[in-house]
């Protein structure tokens, strides 16, 4: 596995860090925001869900645009709608304000994690993508344990509209994180042929040691071995 590949799969894997934290703050802010606003229960448990519903519907309404637009600027999208979510949660003033704020979050969220395990698989060695896809599928959670550590002590000393600012400033680094150095899908170039694909895939699959093709169908959509394990469909 390249330093390449290696890099590619651990940005997917912060994103899914981060989101965990963005999707389960809530939890931590949730005695704050009802102290100060008079929350009934079931009001706080309507907070606590709509980023849930928003990632139900992301998954399924906003993660096939990805095929169309791009992986790239799909998870751009996704992650500049996230950091939205979570800046506009800081400044708002009541119940329904804050129920968007947490649902806008939810389906930038969902459309984004749905669509990063095809990155990882593309990316990672053959050998290796059962493990990768796996640890992906921990940074939900273990974001949000993290998180919450973190959401905890700002909260605490700062309100809970603190939690979610750390959310959004650090949904906006990893934003251009990703607009500085995550590779487009390699299925995407071949199956959509955007201007360029050629050059962008024989590019990609130099620093993945693998020998260029000469037509971006020749490239094996399971080649993601070093070069001399695997080589270009014939």
């Amino acid at each position: 596995m390249t330093a390449f590949q290696a890099g590619v799969v651990g940005m997917c894997l912060v994103i899914n860090l981060f989101e965990g934290f963005d999707v389960l703050v809530i939890a931590f802010a949730a005695s704050g925001i009802a102290k100060e606003w008079s929350l009934t229960a079931s009001q706080v448990g309507l907070l606590l869900s709509s980023s849930l519903v928003g990632m139900a519907l992301g998954s399924a309404l906003i993660a096939p645009l990805s095929d169309r637009i791009g992986r790239r600027p799909h998870t751009l999208i996704c992650l500049a709608v996230c950091a939205v979510g979570m800046l506009l949660a800081t400044v708002s003033t009541g119940f329904w304000f804050l129920g968007v704020c947490r649902l806008l979050t939810g389906l930038g969220a969902g459309g984004m994690v749905a669509g990063l395990p095809v990155i990882i698989t593309e990316y990672s060695p053959r050998r290796f993508r059962g493990t990768m896809i796996a640890l992906y599928g921990t940074g939900l959670p273990v974001g949000g344990m993290l998180g919450g550590s973190v959401a905890v002590l700002v909260t605490s000393e700062y309100g809970w509209r603190a939690g979610f600012l750390v959310g959004a400033v650090l949904t906006f680094a990893i934003l251009v994180v990703v607009a500085l150095a995550l590779p487009e899908s390699l299925d995407y170039l071949i199956s959509r042929r955007p201007e360029g694909a050629l050059e962008k895939v024989n590019k990609l699959l130099g620093r993945m040691r693998l020998p260029a093709v000469e037509a971006p169908e020749r490239w094996s959509r399971t080649s993601t071995e070093p070069a001399g394990s695997l080589s270009p469909v014939s």
